[in-house]
C-alpha cells in the first residue's frame, strides 16, 4: 500500500468516525423534541399514566381551547 492510499484510508476513517458521532449526537438531541411534539397530541390520562408510548393511541381533537374563558364572549362567536 501506498503512502497516498494509507493517506486516503485514514481520511475516510477518519470522515467515518466524525459522522458516526454527529449522527448519534444528532440522534440523542432531537429524542426530546419528538417527545414533545407526540405528547402535545395526548389526553391527560395518556400523559400521566404509567405506560410510556410516544404516539398516542387515539387522537381527540377539540373543538375549543381549555384556555379561553366562555363567559368572555358571547355563544355567536365561539365554534362548538
Amino acid at each position: 500500500m501506498s503512502l497516498k492510499q494509507k493517506q486516503m484510508a485514514e481520511k475516510f476513517f477518519l470522515a467515518v468516525g466524525r459522522h458516526s458521532v454527529l449522527i448519534a449526537f444528532s440522534v440523542m438531541f432531537s429524542f426530546p423534541f419528538i417527545w414533545m411534539v407526540a405528547t402535545s397530541a395526548k389526553v391527560d390520562r395518556e400523559m400521566f399514566s404509567d405506560e410510556r408510548a410516544v404516539l398516542p393511541r387515539a387522537p381527540h381533537p377539540r373543538m375549543a381551547s381549555p384556555y379561553i374563558d366562555r363567559r368572555a364572549f358571547h355563544a355567536a362567536e365561539l365554534p362548538g
